[in-house]
Protein backbone atom coordinates (compact mmCIF):
# COMPACT_ATOMS: atom_id res chain seq x y z
CA UNK A 1 0.00 0.00 0.00
CA UNK A 2 1.44 3.50 -1.01
CA UNK A 3 1.77 6.14 1.36
CA UNK A 4 0.37 9.31 1.70
CA UNK A 5 3.57 11.52 -0.29
CA UNK A 6 4.97 14.26 2.60
CA UNK A 7 4.74 17.97 2.25
CA UNK A 8 7.27 20.43 2.35
CA UNK A 9 6.41 24.39 2.25
CA UNK A 10 6.26 25.92 -0.78
CA UNK A 11 6.71 30.23 -1.10
CA UNK A 12 5.51 32.40 -3.23
CA UNK A 13 4.05 35.48 -4.46
CA UNK A 14 3.15 37.94 -7.26
CA UNK A 15 5.62 39.82 -9.72
CA UNK A 16 6.29 42.62 -7.51
CA UNK A 17 6.45 40.65 -4.33
CA UNK A 18 3.80 42.67 -2.21
CA UNK A 19 1.68 39.35 -2.13
CA UNK A 20 3.43 36.67 -0.81
CA UNK A 21 2.58 33.14 0.30
CA UNK A 22 3.27 29.81 1.88
CA UNK A 23 1.60 26.56 0.83
CA UNK A 24 2.04 22.96 1.85
CA UNK A 25 2.13 20.36 -0.91
CA UNK A 26 4.79 17.90 -2.01
CA UNK A 27 8.14 18.55 -3.88
CA UNK A 28 6.64 16.85 -6.87
CA UNK A 29 3.85 18.99 -7.51
CA UNK A 30 0.54 17.36 -9.34
CA UNK A 31 -1.00 20.42 -11.09
CA UNK A 32 -3.79 20.97 -13.91
CA UNK A 33 -3.89 22.95 -17.28
CA UNK A 34 -7.56 24.45 -18.11
CA UNK A 35 -8.22 24.93 -21.59
CA UNK A 36 -10.87 27.63 -20.95
CA UNK A 37 -9.78 30.75 -22.64
CA UNK A 38 -8.59 32.84 -19.26
CA UNK A 39 -6.39 30.29 -17.85
CA UNK A 40 -4.81 29.13 -21.73
CA UNK A 41 -3.98 33.07 -21.98
CA UNK A 42 -2.51 33.05 -18.68
CA UNK A 43 -1.05 30.60 -18.42
CA UNK A 44 -2.36 29.39 -15.12
CA UNK A 45 -1.53 25.80 -14.04
CA UNK A 46 -3.72 25.20 -10.59
CA UNK A 47 -2.37 23.79 -7.96
CA UNK A 48 -5.52 23.22 -5.65
CA UNK A 49 -4.99 22.60 -1.97
CA UNK A 50 -7.00 22.77 1.27
CA UNK A 51 -7.30 26.05 2.98
CA UNK A 52 -5.74 24.73 5.74
CA UNK A 53 -2.52 24.03 3.84
CA UNK A 54 -2.56 27.95 2.51
CA UNK A 55 -1.46 31.00 4.63
CA UNK A 56 -1.36 34.76 3.01
CA UNK A 57 1.69 36.01 4.67
CA UNK A 58 1.79 39.92 3.28
CA UNK A 59 0.17 41.69 1.10
CA UNK A 60 -3.77 41.37 2.29
CA UNK A 61 -4.38 45.23 1.86
CA UNK A 62 -2.90 45.00 -1.86
CA UNK A 63 -5.47 42.46 -3.33
CA UNK A 64 -8.09 43.15 -5.58
CA UNK A 65 -11.09 40.57 -5.31
CA UNK A 66 -13.48 40.13 -8.45
CA UNK A 67 -16.38 37.34 -8.49
CA UNK A 68 -18.95 36.76 -11.73
CA UNK A 69 -21.36 34.25 -13.07
CA UNK A 70 -22.34 32.09 -10.01
CA UNK A 71 -20.33 34.21 -7.06
CA UNK A 72 -18.28 31.62 -5.74
CA UNK A 73 -15.14 31.71 -7.40
CA UNK A 74 -13.07 34.80 -5.67
CA UNK A 75 -10.29 35.82 -8.33
CA UNK A 76 -7.50 38.15 -6.30
CA UNK A 77 -5.48 39.87 -8.03
CA UNK A 78 -2.29 42.54 -7.22
CA UNK A 79 -3.37 45.87 -7.34
CA UNK A 80 0.11 46.83 -8.08
CA UNK A 81 1.77 44.06 -10.42
CA UNK A 82 -1.61 42.77 -11.70
CA UNK A 83 -0.43 38.88 -11.34
CA UNK A 84 -3.07 36.79 -10.03
CA UNK A 85 -0.97 34.02 -7.99
CA UNK A 86 -3.80 32.12 -6.21
CA UNK A 87 -7.52 32.39 -5.40
CA UNK A 88 -10.38 30.37 -4.10
CA UNK A 89 -11.83 28.33 -6.99
CA UNK A 90 -15.39 27.59 -8.07
CA UNK A 91 -14.41 23.80 -7.67
CA UNK A 92 -12.83 23.62 -4.20
CA UNK A 93 -14.58 27.07 -2.42
CA UNK A 94 -13.29 25.82 0.88
CA UNK A 95 -9.60 25.81 -0.81
CA UNK A 96 -7.04 27.72 -2.42
CA UNK A 97 -5.87 27.52 -6.24
CA UNK A 98 -1.85 28.39 -6.68
CA UNK A 99 -0.49 29.31 -9.76
CA UNK A 100 2.63 27.21 -9.42
CA UNK A 101 4.22 29.48 -11.69
CA UNK A 102 4.11 31.47 -8.88
CA UNK A 103 6.34 29.40 -6.54
CA UNK A 104 9.52 30.37 -5.59
CA UNK A 105 12.54 28.02 -7.06
CA UNK A 106 14.41 25.79 -5.44
CA UNK A 107 11.89 23.56 -3.58
CA UNK A 108 9.86 22.05 -6.18
CA UNK A 109 11.59 19.30 -7.97
CA UNK A 110 8.75 17.91 -10.97
CA UNK A 111 5.75 19.15 -12.43
CA UNK A 112 3.17 16.62 -13.48
CA UNK A 113 0.53 18.16 -15.41
CA UNK A 114 -2.93 17.16 -16.49
CA UNK A 115 -5.24 18.57 -18.93
CA UNK A 116 -8.60 19.96 -17.64
CA UNK A 117 -11.10 20.05 -19.86
CA UNK A 118 -13.40 22.95 -19.34
CA UNK A 119 -15.91 21.75 -21.82
CA UNK A 120 -16.45 18.94 -19.62
CA UNK A 121 -16.48 20.75 -16.44
CA UNK A 122 -18.88 18.50 -14.19
CA UNK A 123 -17.18 15.21 -14.74
CA UNK A 124 -13.67 17.08 -14.76
CA UNK A 125 -14.37 18.45 -11.76
CA UNK A 126 -15.81 15.74 -10.00
CA UNK A 127 -12.84 13.76 -10.43
CA UNK A 128 -10.72 16.25 -8.71
CA UNK A 129 -13.13 16.64 -5.64
CA UNK A 130 -10.45 14.73 -3.46
CA UNK A 131 -8.12 17.95 -3.74
CA UNK A 132 -8.84 19.65 -0.64
CA UNK A 133 -9.33 16.53 1.04
CA UNK A 134 -6.78 17.13 4.47
CA UNK A 135 -6.40 13.29 4.66
CA UNK A 136 -4.65 12.63 1.29
CA UNK A 137 -1.34 13.71 2.05
CA UNK A 138 1.03 13.74 5.32
CA UNK A 139 1.51 16.85 7.04
CA UNK A 140 5.02 18.89 6.28
CA UNK A 141 7.61 18.38 8.73
CA UNK A 142 7.24 20.25 11.91
CA UNK A 143 3.58 21.75 11.27
CA UNK A 144 0.41 20.82 11.77
CA UNK A 145 -2.62 21.06 9.47
CA UNK A 146 -3.95 23.55 11.40
CA UNK A 147 -1.60 25.87 11.48
CA UNK A 148 1.23 27.37 9.07
CA UNK A 149 4.10 29.35 10.19
CA UNK A 150 2.20 29.99 13.94
CA UNK A 151 -0.83 31.89 12.52
CA UNK A 152 -4.60 30.27 11.98
CA UNK A 153 -5.50 30.29 7.83
CA UNK A 154 -9.05 30.01 7.44
CA UNK A 155 -10.97 26.89 8.45
CA UNK A 156 -11.86 24.70 5.87
CA UNK A 157 -15.35 26.07 3.81
CA UNK A 158 -14.10 29.50 4.99
CA UNK A 159 -11.65 30.25 2.51
CA UNK A 160 -13.56 33.29 1.48
CA UNK A 161 -13.07 35.63 5.09
CA UNK A 162 -10.30 37.28 4.04
CA UNK A 163 -11.01 41.26 3.98
CA UNK A 164 -10.14 42.38 0.33
CA UNK A 165 -12.31 44.98 -1.04
CA UNK A 166 -15.12 43.02 -3.18
CA UNK A 167 -15.20 43.72 -6.73
CA UNK A 168 -17.57 41.97 -9.07
CA UNK A 169 -17.99 41.63 -12.83
CA UNK A 170 -21.57 41.82 -13.47
CA UNK A 171 -23.64 41.64 -16.79
CA UNK A 172 -26.30 44.83 -17.95
CA UNK A 173 -28.16 45.90 -15.40
CA UNK A 174 -30.65 48.93 -16.25
CA UNK A 175 -29.61 50.47 -12.41
CA UNK A 176 -26.13 50.92 -14.15
CA UNK A 177 -27.19 52.53 -17.36
CA UNK A 178 -26.09 55.69 -16.43
CA UNK A 179 -23.31 54.60 -15.08
CA UNK A 180 -21.70 53.06 -18.90
CA UNK A 181 -22.55 56.80 -19.91
CA UNK A 182 -20.50 58.56 -17.23
CA UNK A 183 -17.61 56.13 -17.10
CA UNK A 184 -17.07 56.58 -20.95
CA UNK A 185 -17.69 60.22 -21.40
CA UNK A 186 -15.00 60.50 -18.71
CA UNK A 187 -12.40 59.50 -20.52
CA UNK A 188 -13.27 60.28 -23.72
CA UNK A 189 -13.88 63.97 -23.30
CA UNK A 190 -10.01 63.95 -21.21
CA UNK A 191 -8.28 62.73 -24.34
CA UNK A 192 -10.83 63.41 -27.33
CA UNK A 193 -14.20 64.29 -27.99
CA UNK A 194 -17.11 62.72 -27.80
CA UNK A 195 -18.32 61.60 -31.63
CA UNK A 196 -21.94 60.86 -32.59
CA UNK A 197 -21.23 57.34 -32.81
CA UNK A 198 -20.49 57.57 -29.29
CA UNK A 199 -23.55 59.46 -28.21
CA UNK A 200 -25.90 57.37 -30.01
CA UNK A 201 -23.99 53.47 -28.10
CA UNK A 202 -23.82 55.62 -24.79
CA UNK A 203 -27.53 56.80 -24.43
CA UNK A 204 -28.86 53.54 -25.74
CA UNK A 205 -27.11 50.34 -25.30
CA UNK A 206 -29.89 47.86 -24.27
CA UNK A 207 -30.54 49.22 -28.75
CA UNK A 208 -26.79 49.06 -30.04
CA UNK A 209 -24.96 46.41 -28.55
CA UNK A 210 -27.72 44.21 -26.16
CA UNK A 211 -30.52 43.53 -29.01
CA UNK A 212 -28.19 43.26 -31.58
CA UNK A 213 -26.91 40.04 -29.31
CA UNK A 214 -24.08 41.92 -27.71
CA UNK A 215 -22.94 41.89 -24.15
CA UNK A 216 -22.22 44.84 -21.57
CA UNK A 217 -20.51 43.87 -18.60
CA UNK A 218 -19.97 46.39 -15.03
CA UNK A 219 -17.34 46.03 -12.27
CA UNK A 220 -19.64 46.71 -9.53
CA UNK A 221 -17.72 47.70 -5.94
CA UNK A 222 -19.13 46.25 -2.73
CA UNK A 223 -17.41 46.59 0.59
CA UNK A 224 -20.98 45.47 1.97
CA UNK A 225 -21.16 49.40 4.27
CA UNK A 226 -21.71 51.41 0.84
CA UNK A 227 -24.16 51.13 -1.46
CA UNK A 228 -23.03 48.81 -4.55
CA UNK A 229 -21.87 51.30 -7.21
CA UNK A 230 -20.51 50.56 -10.45
CA UNK A 231 -16.34 51.73 -11.20
CA UNK A 232 -16.01 50.22 -14.67
CA UNK A 233 -17.09 48.63 -17.92
CA UNK A 234 -16.89 47.13 -21.38
CA UNK A 235 -19.11 45.86 -23.77
CA UNK A 236 -18.83 43.41 -26.63
CA UNK A 237 -21.05 44.78 -30.10
CA UNK A 238 -21.67 42.39 -32.33
CA UNK A 239 -20.86 43.32 -35.93
CA UNK A 240 -22.54 40.20 -37.20
CA UNK A 241 -21.28 36.51 -38.27
CA UNK A 242 -19.80 36.31 -35.18
CA UNK A 243 -17.49 39.13 -35.40
CA UNK A 244 -17.63 41.05 -32.03
CA UNK A 245 -16.18 44.33 -31.15
CA UNK A 246 -14.21 44.89 -27.78
CA UNK A 247 -15.55 48.66 -27.04
CA UNK A 248 -16.51 50.68 -24.62
CA UNK A 249 -14.19 50.03 -21.94
CA UNK A 250 -13.67 52.28 -18.85
CA UNK A 251 -12.27 52.57 -15.13
CA UNK A 252 -13.64 55.21 -12.79
CA UNK A 253 -9.93 57.50 -12.43
CA UNK A 254 -9.84 57.11 -9.00
CA UNK A 255 -10.22 53.39 -9.24
CA UNK A 256 -7.33 52.58 -11.74
CA UNK A 257 -4.25 50.80 -11.48
CA UNK A 258 -6.08 48.02 -8.84
CA UNK A 259 -6.79 45.87 -11.42
CA UNK A 260 -9.95 46.51 -12.40
CA UNK A 261 -9.12 46.76 -16.06
CA UNK A 262 -7.89 43.33 -16.08
CA UNK A 263 -10.79 41.98 -13.98
CA UNK A 264 -13.34 43.11 -16.45
CA UNK A 265 -10.99 41.99 -19.78
CA UNK A 266 -11.48 38.43 -18.28
CA UNK A 267 -15.38 38.77 -18.01
CA UNK A 268 -15.27 40.03 -21.70
CA UNK A 269 -12.94 37.16 -23.08
CA UNK A 270 -15.06 34.42 -21.01
CA UNK A 271 -18.40 36.27 -22.67
CA UNK A 272 -16.60 35.84 -25.83
CA UNK A 273 -16.21 32.86 -25.40
CA UNK A 274 -19.66 31.63 -24.01
CA UNK A 275 -21.56 33.57 -27.59
CA UNK A 276 -19.05 30.92 -29.56
CA UNK A 277 -17.41 34.60 -31.47
CA UNK A 278 -15.66 33.83 -34.42
CA UNK A 279 -13.24 37.05 -34.30
CA UNK A 280 -12.93 40.06 -31.63
CA UNK A 281 -11.37 42.90 -32.53
CA UNK A 282 -10.54 46.73 -31.04
CA UNK A 283 -10.17 49.81 -32.19
CA UNK A 284 -7.90 52.26 -30.02
CA UNK A 285 -5.22 55.21 -29.77
CA UNK A 286 -1.42 55.65 -29.44
CA UNK A 287 -2.37 57.97 -26.70
CA UNK A 288 -4.19 55.10 -24.23
CA UNK A 289 -0.54 53.67 -23.64
CA UNK A 290 -1.39 51.93 -20.15
CA UNK A 291 -4.69 50.12 -22.64
CA UNK A 292 -2.44 49.19 -25.27
CA UNK A 293 -0.65 47.28 -22.75
CA UNK A 294 -3.10 45.51 -21.19
CA UNK A 295 -4.69 44.26 -24.42
CA UNK A 296 -1.37 42.95 -25.28
CA UNK A 297 -0.93 41.22 -22.05
CA UNK A 298 -4.29 39.11 -22.95
CA UNK A 299 -3.61 38.23 -26.18
CA UNK A 300 -4.74 41.01 -28.96
CA UNK A 301 -2.02 41.78 -31.49
CA UNK A 302 -1.77 44.98 -33.39
CA UNK A 303 -3.08 44.73 -37.75
CA UNK A 304 -2.12 47.88 -39.66
CA UNK A 305 -4.91 50.72 -38.79
CA UNK A 306 -7.45 52.03 -39.67
CA UNK A 307 -9.47 49.29 -40.11
CA UNK A 308 -11.44 50.02 -43.52
CA UNK A 309 -14.96 51.51 -42.62
CA UNK A 310 -13.64 52.39 -38.84
CA UNK A 311 -16.46 53.89 -36.50
CA UNK A 312 -13.99 56.19 -34.94
CA UNK A 313 -12.29 59.12 -36.01
CA UNK A 314 -9.73 59.05 -33.19
CA UNK A 315 -8.94 55.14 -34.05
CA UNK A 316 -5.16 54.83 -35.01
CA UNK A 317 -4.78 51.47 -33.26
CA UNK A 318 -6.39 47.82 -34.78
CA UNK A 319 -5.74 44.66 -32.49
CA UNK A 320 -7.78 41.46 -33.08
CA UNK A 321 -7.35 38.43 -30.34
CA UNK A 322 -4.66 36.28 -31.51
CA UNK A 323 -4.06 34.27 -27.72
CA UNK A 324 -2.44 31.66 -29.84
CA UNK A 325 -0.08 34.30 -31.74
CA UNK A 326 3.43 35.26 -31.27
CA UNK A 327 3.92 37.24 -28.01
Amino acid sequence: MNSAPSLIVHSGGCHCRRVRFQVQAPAELDVLDCNCSVCRMTGFLHLIVPGSRFELLSGREDLTEYTFNTGTARHLFCRHCGIKSFYVPRSHPDGFDVNARCLDAGTVTALHVTPFDDNDREAQTAAIAHLTDDASTAPASGTHRSTLGGSSPPEPGQAAAMDTPRLRVTDFDPRWRGDFARLNIEWLERWFTVEPIDREVLGDPESHILAQGGRVLFAVLDDGVAPARAVGTVALKHEGQGVYELTKMAVEEGHRGAGIGRALMEGALRAYGEMDGRELFLESSLKLAPALALYESVGFRHHPAPRPGSHYARADVYMVWEPDGDA
